[in-house]
């Protein structure tokens, strides 16, 4: 740490939005500090917070049925490239996107996107070699969207956003920040914020932007209960050996509808390189029923469970339907942890004089970071909301009574 802890802003929280928040605040010359835990080795014995980042393989689109979330993803995806140059680190894959849907009103809506965002979309019913003989969709409307619309890497967008933040002068605090305390100015002190960490040391900053992901709430509960859920989500993965890699290369990401009474939707991630070495293509799936994980007692629990492992015929299943005759010599499951807002859109706002909140991504965060962090980045660095396309109100805490 620096000879002097007092910093004009902290950020807590260093996932996708945290790091961008990081970046833009000292790309802007403000003195930062970010605060967060690396990724743990073993989900089994890890006692702290878990992030979202924790993976090789997100999709990145603009199209949306949510415009603000439209708006969000255009933005994130024009700074990619210079995110990347700045970094030296690549995560961008450009290889399209397949959204398929069997609803009308969504069918309306991504039209409405398209046109609000001039998005351009081949759109027809899937069906023979539309959109790509190789996956196995139903025979409803599909919409194609080109590049730049594809899938990222997180773990390497992460990486990226710090090492920028560390180019401008931020420092990186790699524990768990435990709470955060206003400095009471009328008893001698100078203001501000007092943040106790992990290790029982603490840090001085006049600002704060708490970007806790999943653990938010834990985080912010001297403020009030927040309207804010926390659900557990299982992924899956397969490994493919050279010839199915080269079978299913160029492979579009995937959101589609599928036949099955338990499911509402599944998304795929094409081939990606994981750190192990090993090419693996992603499956998720929205289930019908839903668990929420209320407490930080439920939510470590299942991250260091093998819980998960329950999940793996039915996903196995929607990954065979999807990329029919998919030949993999290894599965996996992974848990994940989604946190949810009534709006589906994240908290972006003040929770204090100089304390800002930015969480709540309802699982659409990965190609949308950069973006939710420059407007948190704004809100501190500003103290009020500046931007002219995307609603104040939107994005508003909401509390439980």
């Amino acid at each position: 740490m620096s000879s002097t802890n007092r910093f004009d802003v902290a950020v807590i929280g260093l996932g996708l939005i945290g790091s961008a928040a990081l970046r833009y605040l000292a790309t802007s010359g403000l003195r930062c500090v970010g605060i967060g835990p690396d990724e743990p080795l073993q989900f089994a014995t890890h006692n702290g917070a878990f992030a979202s980042h924790y993976d090789s393989g997100r999709i990145t689109r603009m199209l949306d049925t949510n415009l603000s979330w439209a708006r969000l993803a255009q933005r994130s995806i024009a700074a990619y490239g210079d995110i990347e140059e700045m970094s030296g680190r690549r995560f961008h894959r450009p290889t399209g996107l397949v959204y398929s849907t069997r609803s009308s009103d969504e069918v309306a809506a991504l039209r409405n996107t398209m046109r609000q965002l001039d998005i351009a979309c081949t759109v027809d019913r899937a069906q023979g070699s539309f959109p790509d003989p190789r996956l196995g969709l139903g025979p409803w409307e599909a919409f194609v969207e080109p590049a730049p619309a594809g899938h990222l890497d997180p773990r390497i967008v992460r990486l990226a956003q710090l090492t920028i933040g560390e180019q401008q002068g931020a420092e990186i605090i790699r524990q768990t920040a435990r709470s955060a305390q206003a400095i009471d100015a009328a008893v001698g002190g100078r203001g501000g914020w007092r943040i106790q960490l992990d290790d029982g040391s603490s840090c001085e900053a006049e600002r704060v932007l708490v970007a806790a992901g999943p653990h938010t709430d834990e985080f912010i509960a001297p403020w009030g209960h927040l309207a804010f859920e926390v659900r557990n989500e299982t992924i899956v993965t397969a490994v493919l050996e050279p010839d199915e890699q080269a079978r299913l290369a160029e492979l579009p990401a995937v959101i589609a509808d599928v036949n099955d009474e338990s499911t509402d939707n599944v998304y795929m991630v094409p081939p990606t390189t994981y750190p192990d070495g090993t090419v693996r293509i992603k499956l998720g799936a929205e289930l019908v029923t839903r668990r929420n994980l209320p407490t930080a007692v439920d939510r470590r629990s299942w991250m260091r469970s093998d819980e998960h492992l329950q999940q793996m015929p039915h996903l196995r299943r929607l990954l065979e339907g999807l990329v029919p005759g998919i030949q993999s010599t290894n599965w996996a499951t992974k848990p994940c942890l989604i946190p949810e807002t009534p709006s589906t859109l994240p908290y972006v706002d003040h929770l204090d004089d100089g304390l800002v909140v930015a969480a709540g991504c309802n699982g659409f965060a990965g190609k949308s970071a950069d973006a939710i962090g420059a407007l948190a980045a704004g809100l501190v660095s500003e103290g009020k909301w500046t931007d002219t396309e995307l609603q104040q109100s939107d994005f508003i805490v909401q509390w439980l009574i």
